[in-house]
């Protein structure tokens, strides 16, 4: 399979980007600044998802080079950590257009290419700050909320052919995102309140994109699956 993953320079979406192309899956990894991940199966695109002229600019060169992604995972992301009553204007505006706009702008492009090819599969991934609704997360827990029901709402919106919509909501990744810009003692109020607090491997968040990926998986669509043991 042909895979799009957004938010490649850094984080999650360069570790992920980094798994598949590692076993020799065709990539091609989109962010503003560019990725230092360099693979004989991994295409480095310069893109800012928030700009919507932009993407679609950018998914028509993929269809004229016959690189149009089967899967689609949506990582880019930005978060900004204040209480709500101090947050700026410019922060909380700044992760609604990247969490969300840029979230819709990239999958409204690769939904139109799946729904002409009859197949395809959007993965958004959201957090598990949603279900525990974290202090100080006001606009990324809003913005990966609103993820959560873009994805069942664009699935309810593709019904025909084996195209699917679901949506991963991540715990702590080992090395990643997350786990990576958090204090020891955030952490650790984040896993007493998870049943499965360890954190997550980047093979183990593969493994799901794979499930989902799979073409026995045609009748999974609109979910939201969290990792850690949260409902």
């Amino acid at each position: 399979m042909r895979y799009l993953v957004t938010g490649t320079s850094r984080g999650v979406g360069q570790a992920l980007a980094a798994g598949l192309v590692a076993r020799g899956d065709q990539v091609v990894g989109c962010s503003r600044s560019g990725s230092s991940l360099a693979d004989p199966h991994y295409v480095d695109l310069a893109l800012d998802v928030t700009n919507a002229p932009a993407v679609a600019e950018a998914f028509a060169g993929l269809r004229q080079q016959n690189m149009l992604p089967d899967v689609v995972v949506l990582c880019a992301g930005v978060t900004s950590a204040s209480p709500a009553l101090f947050q700026s204007a410019d922060d909380f505006e700044e992760v609604l257009a990247t969490n969300v706009g840029g979230a819709f702008f990239v999958a409204r492009e690769a939904l139109r290419a799946m729904m002409r090819s009859g197949f395809g599969r959007i993965i958004f991934l959201s957090s598990i700050n949603t279900r525990l609704h974290s202090a100080g997360g006001v606009a990324y827990n809003a913005s990966k909320a609103a993820v959560e029901e873009m994805g069942r709402t664009l699935a309810r919106e593709c019904p025909v052919g084996d195209v699917t919509v679901n949506t991963l909501g991540l715990s702590l990744v080992e090395g990643a995102g997350m786990a990576a810009d958090l204090t020891d003692e955030e952490t650790r109020r984040k896993a007493v309140q998870l049943p499965r607090p360890d954190p997550i491997s980047v093979p183990a968040v593969l493994h799901a994109i794979d499930f989902l990926a799979a073409p026995e998986a045609a009748a999974i669509t609109g979910q939201t699956i969290f990792f850690g043991g949260v409902a």
